[in-house]
């Protein structure tokens, strides 16, 4: 398979290259979307919640970024363990079909369809496409 999702996955997940670094370098390398808030460091507990809350109040409008119903490749995919939001990954679409790429405290950048994401007890809460409306 050649796509972008590639050179990511097996990357490690390190408390510095946590989902929010691969989401904003993804978002930088492939997307040339430059302009994040910069990388948050996330503990084993509770900071990742923090961020994910930073990510998804009003702030993030100022960004550029915008909720969405139709999610497409390179939008910005929220996720929560639980009830919470408190992961991020990427939208890649590979033949026709949507699967998100994100980073994991003991797997590392994978990519993950519909059922693995359950298997992991995650879900999806919210989509968000990158507009640059300002």
């Amino acid at each position: 398979m050649s796509h972008w999702i590639m050179e990511y996955l097996g990357q490690p997940w390190t408390p510095e290259q946590n989902c929010y670094y691969w989401f904003r370098k993804i978002m930088v390398e492939q997307f040339g979307r430059d302009g994040l808030p910069p990388n948050m460091v996330v503990s084993e507990k509770g900071s990742a919640r923090v961020a994910m809350r930073e990510l998804t109040s009003e702030a993030v409008r100022g960004y550029g970024w915008i909720q969405t119903e139709t999610p497409c490749e390179g939008d910005a995919v929220l996720l929560a363990e639980g009830k919470r939001s408190s992961h991020i990954g990427v939208v890649a679409c590979i033949k026709e079909k949507l699967l998100v790429v994100h980073a994991r405290k003991n797997t590392g950048v994978v990519l993950s369809d519909a059922r693995a994401l359950k298997a992991n007890n995650l879900k999806i809460m919210e989509y968000w496409k990158y507009e640059n409306i300002l």
